[in-house]
């Protein structure tokens, strides 16, 4: 671990843990907001591909993935893809999933 922290500044490190901090309270924040919205769990991957950004086509993959590994069934995993497509105003499979639409940024 030594060897891969001494190519970085001390600064370096300190500002990589502030965004891992926010970046884990984004995710706290959407988790809660949408598994009250939808009243059911959400699986913490999907979150973090919501607080990614990602496109909605990847999210829909992610969600199916969910659903093969019996994190979600198949009437919440469809649920959640026409919320998602909702919220987030999606109208193409490319279009990103923007996190900060939830987090009024």
């Amino acid at each position: 671990m030594e060897g891969i922290l001494k190519e970085y500044t001390t600064e370096d490190i300190k500002k990589r843990k502030i965004q891992l901090e926010k970046e884990v309270q984004k995710s706290k924040v959407i988790k809660e907001t949408l598994e009250k919205y939808f009243k059911f769990e959400i699986s913490n991957y999907i979150i973090d591909d919501i607080v990614h950004n990602e496109t909605y086509r990847h999210l829909c993959l992610i969600i199916s993935l969910a659903t093969v590994n019996e994190r979600l069934s198949s009437k919440n995993a469809k649920k959640l893809k026409e919320g998602i497509k909702e919220i987030f105003s999606i109208e193409d499979d490319l279009d990103m999933v923007k996190s900060e639409l939830l987090l009024n940024e």
